[in-house]
């Protein structure tokens, strides 16, 4: 026993020394708070135990409140990105162990496992609040559990006195008795498969490898019938945490996404019917370009050294393990077919992460036949540590962009609108950043939590907490008459994004610092004079000192402070100082569609028509977009170019066909042409899309008006009215009329 214990203790240090390692460099680059993505909402997930977005990862969010528990370190953000730390860290050792169990040696299985620990993406994600770490760990002990499934298959196999052709009939007899040790092995598989469907439904992907796998070694299992059950109810017990949503969502957490506290929703919710329209729907083209990104990304991930590595170790598999070989070619090209074509560009690599596992195994099978040869010829084999200059390529190449450490940008955007806003002002917010960074604030730290978050959602803006709900559920209001009863309570309201003046009539939106303060349009020179210095405002975020590393929602927030900076010096009729600020942010903003459709609205409502025509047809060259194309055809409408404004208007419907502007705009253009008719048509869909839409509403009122149908047109702006109070001239229109 105790050569046994010596043996284990030499194999399990190079193990510890790697978990150390890469939780070191972890720890170093630690993300210190709230990051982009999903990161706050993750992280408030798991202190609340709210209900995060479908389909849930309840495991993550169970695991990681016991380890905030147990490890009060830091503040409540700080606590879960450690947690994501320390699992990636796991499944580093982890990969270590599983190379080691199949033979490769020691020095080259520690030099995969940390070219794997610091490859670009995982370590990224082991330095925020995300599901990815713990998700991996869970498939690198579902590898563990099939190889050694393999092992004492082939050990029992091997010692049967029956000939090859009939021991799966042996098996079989068996299973009225008690289960085998590899059966067991199979029932340990099937429960940790089920917990890892907890964590990431990218665990279904995983199945055909396991199976091919299985079956290739042991095709007698496919009649045990009861060992077959067995692993589908242990599956089915490690999902069963899915039973976690429902449960939570009767509590009402801080985020209860979907409201899944009854079976319709539940269902809805766990089947994550709304991200099923972005799978499979892309143009080949788009597929395509992704898979490129994908294989030219591989050098960024393991350097050049690192990818021949896992070439050789594809060679090597292929001579002496196909089944292995298959098996794992199979996870990487099922799961790389389904990345390419799910159409999530905001963080599709994430997705790939299971294939860099396997390479990384690949990576460990080639450096460890290079160690083999190099020990073979003897006066060479000094020279087998060399074997550690892929890690250290590796992570002297990844540390830089991985380095979090002093990435406060989220939080800093979230205090600045903090210092700018009264404790008890209402604030709108947007469906990105900052808004899960003012909840975690206001929920979790407890700061701010007078203010009242709003989010803009279909049909209106809603309290934040039921904008995540269904939409069948949620009671929006319109933003004008919300705008208008918050004003007469004395609730002062910002939001983080300017609308366009069309949406807000009788309001203004005053830059101030990195919002705007809505105001009575007839206030709005008083609210000027008193409005924050855009300029020398002492905000917390560094727009000019951001490493623009972190993908489009850094960029996006960038932008943000450069377009209230530009909107504050127009309104100081500072035009140049205002163009110098627009273009820095198209600058920035390229490649996001939201950016120019912005910058666009501002030309054409600052009377520069042919500017905002340049930068939306320049944004359009770039990336087709609904939003882009109906603002391109309302400005063509209004110059009277009325052939390019309806071709602009109708791709923008065929882009989005609910698009309730799109349909108002084209309306617009067809009653400059006399389609009465027609124009009709387009108003009453825009309706039907949006009932609050101002524009719609008037003008279909009016339009009515020229048909006879007067009482139509009075009930029609009577609703344009409680949509949005503040318009005079509607008021005057209906005493003109109507005397009333």
């Amino acid at each position: 026993m105790a050569a046994v214990s010596e043996r284990d203790l030499r194999r399990s240090w190079p193990g510890a020394l790697v978990f150390a390692a890469a939780l070191a460099i972890y720890i170093r680059t630690l993300c210190p708070t709230v990051f982009v993505e999903g990161t706050g909402e993750n992280l408030i997930c798991v202190h609340a135990l709210g209900v995060p977005h479908p389909p849930g990862f309840p495991f993550f969010c169970l695991i990681g409140k016991l380890f905030a528990i147990l490890v009060r370190v830091g503040t409540p953000a700080y606590q879960v990105n450690l947690f994501a730390a320390v699992m990636g860290a796991v499944a580093a050792a982890g990969l270590y162990f599983l190379l080691v169990s199949r033979g490769a040696a020691r020095l080259a299985a520690a030099a995969a496992a940390l070219t794997f620990a610091f490859s670009r993406t995982f370590w990224r994600e082991a330095t925020i609040a995300e599901v990815y770490t713990l998700s991996l760990v869970l498939i690198v002990i579902q590898i563990a559990l099939l190889l050694r499934w393999r092992r004492v298959t082939v050990s029992a196999s091997s010692s049967s006195t029956l000939p090859p052709g009939k021991r799966g009939r042996k098996a079989t007899s068996r299973s009225s008795a008690s289960a085998s040790p590899a059966d067991r092995i199979l029932l340990w598989l099937g429960l940790t498969f089920g917990l890892g469907l907890a964590v990431h439904y990218e665990h279904l992907l995983l199945a055909p490898a396991y199976f091919y796998f299985v079956l290739v070694h042991d095709r007698g299992v496919l009649r045990r019938w009861r060992t077959l059950a067995a692993v589908a109810l242990a599956s089915i017990l490690g999902f069963g945490l899915h039973l976690y949503a429902p449960l939570r969502s009767l509590a009402n957490p801080p985020i209860d996404w979907g409201n899944p506290e009854n079976l319709a929703n539940w269902w809805h919710y766990l089947t994550a019917e709304q991200y099923r329209g972005r799978m499979f729907q892309m143009p080949a083209a788009h597929v395509l370009a992704n898979l490129r990104a994908f294989l030219a990304n591989l050098p960024v991930e393991f350097s050049w050294l690192g990818v021949l590595s896992a070439l050789a170790g594809v060679v090597a598999l292929f001579r002496r393990d196909r089944a292995l070989l298959w098996a794992s070619m199979a996870v990487v090209v099922v799961i790389t077919f389904w990345a390419v074509n799910y159409d999530i560009p905001w963080e599709i690599e994430v997705y790939y992460l299971p294939p860099l596992l396997v390479m990384s195994a690949w990576v460990g099978v080639g450096l460890s036949e290079l160690a083999g040869w190099l020990a073979r010829r003897g006066r060479l084999g000094w020279m087998a540590p060399a074997v550690l200059v892929v890690p250290m390529l590796v992570l002297a190449l990844n540390f830089g962009p991985n380095d979090l450490s002093r990435q406060r940008f989220v939080l800093d955007n979230a205090l600045d609108i903090l210092d700018l806003v009264e404790p008890d002002a209402a604030l709108i917010l947007p469906t990105t950043n900052p808004t899960f960074a003012l909840i975690y604030l206001s929920q979790i730290e407890e700061d701010a939590a007078e203010l009242r978050l709003w989010s803009r959602v279909e049909g209106g803006i809603t309290p934040v907490r039921d904008a995540v709900r269904p939409p069948h559920e949620r009671r929006p209001k319109p933003e004008p008459r919300f705008v208008a009863d918050a004003l007469a309570e004395g609730t002062p309201v910002y939001a983080i994004d300017r609308q366009s003046a069309d949406s807000l009539p009788g309001f203004a939106q005053i830059a101030w610092g990195c919002l705007y303060r809505i105001v009575p349009a007839a206030a709005a020179e008083e609210w000027l004079r008193r409005a924050p210095d855009a300029l020398s405002h002492p905000y917390r975020f560094d727009v000019d000192g951001q490493q623009l590393a972190y993908g489009a929602e850094q960029r996006l927030i960038v932008c943000r402070y450069l377009l209230s900076q530009g909107d504050w010096a127009w309104e100081k009729a500072d035009v140049a100082l205002a163009d110098r600020f627009y273009e820095k942010a198209l600058g920035l903003g390229e490649g996001l569609p939201s950016v120019p459709a912005q910058i666009g609205q501002r030309y054409a409502e600052q009377g520069r028509t042919q500017l905002a025509i340049r930068v939306y047809e320049r944004a359009l060259e770039e990336h087709e977009d609904a939003v882009l194309h109906n603002r391109l055809g309302a400005v063509y409408g209004r110059e009277n170019r009325l052939e390019q404004a309806e071709q602009h208007l109708r791709r923008a419907i065929a882009l989005k066909p609910d698009c309730a502007d799109a349909h108002a705009n084209l309306a617009s253009v067809y009653g400059r042409r006399g389609q009465l008719e027609d124009a009709v048509e387009e108003l009453e869909s825009a309706l039907s899309y949006d009932p609050y839409n101002v524009l719609a509403l008037k003008n279909l009122a009016f339009a009515y008006l020229q048909i006879g149908r007067r009482e139509d047109a009075r009930k029609l702006l009577e609703r344009a009215l409680e949509v949005s109070p503040e318009q005079p001239e509607v008021r005057q229109q209906m005493r003109h009329l109507w005397g009333k």
